[in-house]
């Protein structure tokens, strides 16, 4: 739980982000690579879930790690040049 907190995991977890969104709008990646972060989002929206929202803090976990493993699916999946490729120029801008 500690790992939640951790300032570094927080920016690693925003930069991974802000890196999937880049990669999902690149038209070198298939779409159906580019169609899971959607997928992920009408998962999160949907009134059918894994666990209700409703339920403490436990409904909002399972929504957020939805979330992270759609980030994470898109950058294992996409060409791993292009993700590099944007990783560098996200590493670059600062």
């Amino acid at each position: 739980m500690d790992r939640l907190l951790d300032y570094d995991f927080l920016k690693d977890a925003f930069f991974e982000v802000r890196l999937a969104w880049r990669v999902m709008w690149d038209a070198r990646v298939p779409l159906r690579i580019r169609a899971i972060p959607f997928l992920a989002m009408l998962y999160i929206v949907s009134p059918l879930d894994f666990v209700p929202g409703f339920v403490p803090i436990i409904g909002q976990i399972d929504d957020l790690a939805v979330l992270l493993v759609s980030v994470n699916a898109v950058l294992k999946l996409a060409p791993s040049g292009v993700v590099e490729e944007h990783r560098a120029a996200m590493e670059m801008s600062g």
